[in-house]
């Protein structure tokens, strides 16, 4: 899926990209076709889902900003973008359920880097990860009740973003969490039928049946180049925590 490379040729139509330039992106495959993922040394691409790094990055690995990060920004990192960037404002707060894996690490650095207030969850042994990368407030979810904790802040959440899907009664709960016009939106979820009836539940179920309160929304992932220049203006302003 992500990938970071060189352009070897490009169609009569493209604009935007030439041979040469260094680019980054994801490639999400339409029913799972063998032979046409990245991992590869050649693949094509639609141009309007890969971005071109920017000046000064790109020039290493290990590194921040070196290839391997570059490559890492395609898949989880456009999903945080894609959650975080069009409902959050400076100064606004979100919780992010499960910030210690990939959408949630970047999730906390997008919105820190968007001057947000993040609060999260994860287990004792990845605390001081999630804190590496910015999160202001995290709860230990093996040692407190997360839904609890976060109705006792009252409404102050903007938007939840939910990487997990565990407990599957957190959207239920979230008006008493989030704002009134706050939102929640689900990236992760289980694969069980429990889990698949739950998220069916979340998306037709109103509140007066006993759904929940809040706007929600699965998001399902776009590949778009705008969102990752933008992740690439922020890496080279030094705006994320690792």
């Amino acid at each position: 899926m992500d990938y970071c490379g060189r352009v070897v040729g490009v169609g009569e139509n493209v604009k935007n990209l030439k041979e040469g330039d260094l680019v980054s992106g994801s490639k999400f495959v339409k029913g799972n076709r063998i032979g046409q993922g990245s991992l590869a040394q050649f693949m094509y691409i639609e141009a309007g889902q890969v971005a071109v790094v920017p000046e000064g990055l790109g020039t290493g690995i290990g590194k921040e900003g070196g290839v391997d990060a570059l490559a890492a920004l395609g898949c989880a990192a456009v999903t945080a973008c894609q959650c975080i960037v069009p409902n959050m404002k400076e100064g606004d707060k979100l919780f992010i359920n499960g910030g210690s894996g990939g959408t949630g690490t970047w999730g906390i650095q997008i919105a820190k880097a968007l001057e947000c207030y993040v609060t999260t969850n994860c287990s004792t042994g990845n605390v001081e990860l999630v804190k590496s990368v910015g999160a202001d407030d995290v709860l230990d979810y093996k040692s407190v009740n997360v839904a609890k904790e976060l109705e006792g802040k009252g409404q102050v959440f903007s938007l939840v973003v939910d990487n997990v899907g565990v407990p599957g009664t957190l959207y239920r709960e979230s008006h008493k969490f989030l704002v009134p016009n706050g939102k929640f939106v689900q990236v992760g979820a289980g694969i069980s039928l429990g889990a698949m009836g739950q998220l069916v539940q979340n998306s037709l179920r109103p509140g007066f049946l006993g759904g929940g309160k809040r706007m929600f929304e699965f998001l399902v992932t776009q590949p778009k180049k705008e969102d990752l220049e933008q992740l690439g203006r922020w890496m080279q302003e030094g705006r994320f925590g690792r």
